[in-house]
Order: C-alpha cells, then sequence, then structure tokens
C-alpha cells in the first residue's frame, strides 16, 4: 500500500518549515505547484493563522512566508505534523531540513524534540541527523541535560557550555 499524496497545504507547510522566509515564486519551485496554487494556498493558511506573510519595505518586492510559529521551536500549532503532513520522505531529505533549521536558527539552543516538533519528525530520527552533523563539524552540544544543540560556528572550539 502506498502513502496518501500530501494535499498542497501539507507540502507547503512541509517546505515552509525546512524554509522560512520564502517566496512564492520559490516556494513553488521547491514545491512542484503552480503559482497561483501555492498563492492560494499560502492566503487560506494565513487566514487560518497557519502562516505569516512579511511584507518587505521596498515597492516590488516579494512578499516571504513561514510557519506561524513565531520562532518558538516548542509551538506545535502551525507544524507540518498538526496540518496532517505524513510523507514518506525522500533519502536525506530529513537530514536537509534538520541542517537547515540549524542554518536559519544559528544562535538558537534546541532539543532533538524540539525540531522534530516543528518538522514533523520523529525526535528519534531527528536526533540520528543531528548525530551525523555534529560528527560532520556543522552542529555542536551545547548544553546536557536535556541535550541541546547549536549551529556551530566556522571559530567554535566545540566545548559545550554550561
Amino acid at each position: 500500500m502506498t502513502d496518501p499524496q500530501p494535499t498542497p497545504r501539507h507540502t507547503l507547510a512541509a517546505y515552509l518549515a525546512a524554509h522560512p522566509h520564502a517566496t512564492i515564486a520559490d516556494i513553488s519551485a521547491g514545491v512542484h505547484l503552480a503559482r497561483s496554487t501555492v498563492t492560494k494556498q499560502l492566503k487560506a493558511m494565513e487566514h487560518d493563522g497557519l502562516a505569516e506573510r512579511t511584507r518587505p519595505g521596498k515597492p516590488g518586492a516579494p512578499d516571504l512566508w513561514r510557519l506561524s510559529s513565531h520562532d518558538a521551536p516548542h509551538t506545535t500549532a502551525a507544524t507540518p505534523a498538526a496540518v496532517g503532513v505524513t510523507r514518506k520522505l525522500a533519502a536525506g531529505e530529513l537530514h536537509a531540513m534538520v541542517a537547515a533549521y540549524f542554518t536559519d536558527h544559528p544562535e538558537q539552543a534546541v532539543t532533538a524534540g524540539d525540531i522534530a516538533r516543528v518538522l514533523g519528525r520523529s525526535a528519534g530520527a531527528v536526533t540520528n541527523v543531528i548525530d551525523k552533523l555534529i560528527h560532520a563539524g556543522q552542529v555542536r552540544l551545547h548544553s546536557q541535560p536535556p541535550r541541546r544543540f547549536i549551529a556551530r560556528p566556522a571559530h567554535d572550539d566545540g566545548e559545550p557550555t554550561t
């Protein structure tokens, strides 16, 4: 039995979780949906409180979209899991999503569970990815317990802070 196809809303929620502050053009290209579909779905998600739009101050500049998480990883109201994202990820997709989370939140110390809730994935799977990112030198242990992780800056000495 195959997994059911995700709805456009689910696809957009998953994309925005990994790519906050994206334009409609970027989102459309990233999820392979027509711009009109993306625009309609994002406006509906905004109306439902699931997505937020930032309007730049420059005339003609495109709006930027993100999930309505208020940058708090523990908020689940607009996570992909909250809107029912259950599709199976392609090989390496979760790795890219977790790495993007650390890139987008470079100074935020988070647990694997925090990221898992934002991405709508299991904490165990996210922990496995974080272990690989630590081994690759992209993430470091920030504090424990609980184990919190943070993106590793280029000048980092690797020592956990307490």
